[in-house]
């Protein structure tokens, strides 16, 4: 027995299991081809998708080792960039039984040795990848997500001296030499200088990662809420303001997506696998006093019975509006972990409505070796056509229409 799919507005066209490296999270297209990262098979994979009834994989460029995951990545025109961090997730990662002893889990990372730092790919060829350099930031786990504007990439990343990851810019108009041009982090991030966190031990102020318009950086912090930093000195960001709702709400700001002439953000609070973890949400947040952001509305909540799905329902990432995609400031696209993909219109910013949703099946073929065969859609990314590609931990990735 298993869970069919539901679907509201959507039409799945496409499917693929990427030759059995289902396990997929972060995606972006260029041109005719799906860039795949992957979390448990690790590396990331090409998939020309000129036909989206009928994805092809390509290419798969397996991590460095086996304690290195690549599962972020951004392209324009013929660079890719990836993602170097420790694959603490690993079955066999010291990571589970640091926090079984109450331990500090960062601090397994040290016996598992890896790349930690950002990749850099010439794919002029998709089909064969050519690493031209590797850009190396130390700390426990590298680089997480980042933005990528085709010169400069904006990273969160983990350093050494630093409380978990912080805000880097780095230089990479020489795809052979990047080198980073400054750095930002929260107050009492940076321990090797002699800051002390000022936060409760349960909070983790983590950069996740940052959206760039213009001469903002808007950017999750985790457990510190949103930040949003001027750079339009890319060597010294200074802070603008900042919103943390942690308590009452349950705190990981993920996403930050600026819309309407930069007059609102679109804020999502990430999910996790936590067994007490609070429920998160979908926010919009007034910015047109930027020093001043305030909450105006809250998302629609999916029927919470789709939690049978998998292990973990609310929010993670949203269509980022990023270069070459579909920009779209009328309906926000949501991956909402085991209630699938959720699409929604906020034409009218006080009152977001959902307009469409797809909910995967039970996956036929289980690339999860912690969880289990469940359903927890990750990653969205809308194509200049309006097709929407999303990823899923287990269930490879799906093309589909929508139309309301």
């Amino acid at each position: 027995m298993g869970f069919e799919p539901l679907f509201k507005g959507t039409k799945l066209i496409g499917h693929s299991d990427l030759n059995g490296r289902g396990d997929c999270l972060q995606l972006q297209k260029w041109g005719k081809y799906l860039y795949v990262s992957h979390m448990w098979s690790t590396g990331f994979s090409v998939v020309d998708v000129s036909d989206p009834t009928s994805p092809e994989v390509v290419a798969y460029v397996p991590s460095a080792s086996p304690n290195e995951w690549n599962i972020k990545n951004r392209v324009i025109d013929n660079t890719l960039l990836v993602s170097s961090e420790w694959a603490f997730f690993q079955p066999n990662s010291d990571y589970w039984e640091y926090r079984k002893k109450g331990l500090n889990p960062e601090d397994a990372s040290s016996k598992t040795p890896h790349k930690k730092g950002l990749n850099i790919y010439d794919v002029s060829d998709p089909k064969n990848p050519k690493l031209l350099s590797f850009f190396p930031t130390g700390g426990n786990y590298g680089v997480h997500r980042f933005w990528f504007d085709g010169n400069y990439a904006y990273l969160s990343t983990s350093m050494d001296g630093y409380f978990s990851n912080i805000f880097m810019i780095v230089d990479v108009t020489d795809r052979k030499a990047p080198k980073e041009i400054s750095r930002w982090w929260y107050p009492g991030q940076w321990i090797a200088g002699g800051e002390r966190p000022p936060w409760p031990k349960d909070y983790r102020p983590r950069h996740h990662h940052p959206i760039v318009s213009g001469d903002r950086a808007y950017a999750g912090w985790f457990d510190a809420g949103l930040v949003i930093l001027d750079i339009s000195s890319l060597k010294r960001p200074t802070f603008v303001s900042g919103l943390n709702m942690r308590p009452p709400y349950g705190g990981k700001t993920h996403t930050c997506l600026p819309i309407k002439d930069r007059n609102y953000l679109v804020v999502t609070e990430e999910a996790t696998f936590e067994p007490l973890d609070k429920e998160k949400y979908i926010w919009i947040i007034d910015i047109r006093e930027e020093k001043k952001p305030l909450p105006v509305a809250r998302f629609p909540v999916p029927d919470r019975r789709l939690i049978e799905r998998g292990i973990r329902f609310g929010p993670h990432n949203i269509h980022e509006n990023v270069p070459g995609s579909m920009v779209d400031e009328e309906r926000i696209y949501a991956t909402y972990c085991s209630a699938g993909l959720r699409i929604y219109d906020i034409s009218d910013v006080y009152r977001p409505k959902e307009i469409g949703y797809y909910v995967p099946g039970t996956p036929k073929i289980v690339n999860d070796p912690l969880h289990g065969p469940i359903v927890d859609v990750n990653d969205v990314f809308v194509d200049e056509k309006g097709l929407i590609y999303l990823s899923n931990y287990n269930g490879g990735i799906d093309i589909l229409e929508f139309k309301d």
